[in-house]
């Protein structure tokens, strides 16, 4: 059997599919978008994620007793915008001018190990009982980090449950494919596209066809400079 990577736009959809059995299961989910603002990332890619978690979020029905999401922007540390206990208060317009204005881009470094940690003490802090824990983190893969922070945090966020998937987008040379199989268990997880065109372009393919049951349990997206 090839592996999923070999048809990245099917294989959005497949993965998201499997991921989200229990989120369609119990209506609930909670989802955190970690993403990289910075130098790595560029303006213009920027924009483009921006979209893509527009287009997560029009077929997300947020609500205190349903979805909810958190928006953290992190460079060297995470800047927290939207917890996921404050979005169960807002108004899916207030949530989206949170991810259009806030989001900065940055020319500092990346310490994902730092995001990772930061993601796992909002899940420790903010899960709900019986309901799929998401997380989302939004970077090219190219980071400083301490080996022990990193491994640390994958290790809780297991053991907490939360799930995750990659989609990573560029070529295999700017990919630390080690760690993003750590972080997903298994690269059948790790979902590449070419660049942050395509990723837009998986968007409405998969979104579209599953409309309001899509709720990803975990997307790592990780893409060229």
């Amino acid at each position: 059997m090839e592996s999923l990577l070999a048809f990245p736009i099917l294989s959005v959809f497949l993965a998201l599919a499997n991921f989200t059995a229990n989120s369609v299961c119990s209506n609930k989910a909670d989802i955190a978008f970690y993403v990289d603002v910075s130098g790595n990332l560029g303006q213009s890619n920027l924009e483009r994620v921006i979209e893509y978690i527009l287009k997560f979020l029009d077929r997300s029905d947020v609500a205190q007793d349903k979805n909810r999401v958190a928006v953290v922007g992190y460079d060297v540390v995470p800047h927290i915008k939207l917890t996921l206990q404050g979005s169960a208060f807002l108004s899916n317009t207030d949530i989206r001018k949170i991810i259009q204005t806030q989001l900065k881009f940055s020319d500092k470094s990346t310490r994902t190990d730092l995001a990772l940690e930061s993601a796992l003490s909002l899940f420790q802090r903010e899960q709900r009982s019986g309901v799929p824990k998401t997380l989302v983190i939004i970077t090219d893969g190219r980071s400083w980090y301490d080996d022990s922070v990193m491994d640390a945090a994958i290790a809780g966020l297991k053991a907490l449950g939360v799930k995750t998937l990659a989609v990573a987008v560029g070529s295999d040379s700017v990919l630390d494919l080690d760690k993003l199989q750590l972080l997903c268990g298994t690269l059948d997880n790790v979902i590449k596209v070419a660049d942050y065109e395509s990723l837009l372009a998986s968007a409405n393919t998969t979104f579209n066809k599953k409309t309001k049951k899509l709720k990803a349990e975990a997307v790592y997206a990780v893409g060229p400079t």
